[in-house]
């Protein structure tokens, strides 16, 4: 079962007490995916589950025994009956009526009807976006836009789809919608990105560190070989001796490590101090400057 499919299914399982609240979600189902031809209206859907959760209601509101037909396109079927009262709220969308009231709760169910009929869900650990295609994406995106909610157009095989992305526009959508699951699921995926990300860039920056340490003691073990190929390891300052065979002896260890095994101890501020005069000599070799 998919993801969108398993966020329907919920919706459908939930206990409706008010008939006002399932004739809202069926309005949804109607504004989103119903269509009115002369007196007959078709309803394009493709799961069975929610066809029949929607012929369900059409029987206790309009008393009609919806059709059941075959493929319209892909795996979406028609759910096909008439009705002149089901025909009066076509009618309405055509005149630019208000559909519902805002501020009523009937709204949430009537988003959760146009959720059914028109959205593809998608698991916010996956994608933060919810694609909706409707029969009516102007007047979708529209509804959308008035409670405050940002929705975007493409097109795709001939088909227009809003689609809604922002995390924080989701969260007022499922909000809206009343789908709690779908808002912890966003809450959790974020904390996860969030977990991750901080991870990553710890990790990004103890790579980075130890990359540096690597080739701060490459170069301090090239400057060596310099001084002694040169025959001058003798003329160095006893500490500064003691600071190279040191790190000859432990070429591998960070300067911390390195200021840890010293004997006698010496911080690491002096250790790199120390190392630091030591490419500088070496330096000085290379460019046969007088040391």
């Amino acid at each position: 079962m998919s993801f969108s499919l398993e966020k329907k299914l919920e919706i459908i399982a939930q206990p409706i007490k008010r008939s006002s609240d399932r004739r809202a979600i069926l309005n949804g189902i109607f504004f989103a995916k119903g269509v009115l031809k002369e007196d007959e209206i078709s309803i394009s859907l493709e799961n069975g589950e929610i066809i029949n959760y929607t012929k369900r209601l059409i029987k206790e509101f309009f008393g009609k025994d919806a059709e059941f037909r075959g493929g319209v396109s892909g795996r979406r079927r028609l759910c096909v009956f008439s009705s002149v009262g089901a025909a009066k709220f076509f009618k309405s969308i055509e005149n630019g009526d208000e559909l519902v009231d805002f501020s009523s709760p009937e709204y949430q169910y009537f988003l959760r009807g146009i959720i059914l009929a028109s959205a593809r869900i998608y698991n916010p650990e996956e994608r933060y976006v919810i694609e909706l295609a409707s029969v009516r994406p102007f007047e979708l995106m529209s509804f959308l836009s008035d409670n405050g909610i940002v929705s975007y157009m493409s097109t795709r095989k001939n088909e227009t789809i809003l689609y809604v992305k922002q995390n924080n526009m989701l969260e007022e959508l499922y909000a809206l919608a009343g789908m709690n699951t779908m808002i912890f699921a966003l809450m959790n995926a974020k904390i996860k990105s969030e977990i991750s990300n901080s991870t990553n860039r710890i990790t990004n920056c103890e790579i980075n560190n130890i990359n540096k340490a690597v080739s701060a003691a490459q170069k301090q073990i090239e400057a060596i070989k310099i001084i002694e190929e040169a025959n001058l390891f003798s003329t160095l300052p006893e500490e500064l001796a003691e600071t190279a065979n040191l790190r000859m002896a432990h070429q591998d260890m960070s300067l911390t490590q390195l200021a840890a095994v010293a004997v006698p101890k010496i911080s690491k501020p002096g250790l790199s101090h120390r190392l630091n005069k030591i490419v500088e000599i070496a330096e000085k070799i290379k460019q046969k400057q007088e040391i």
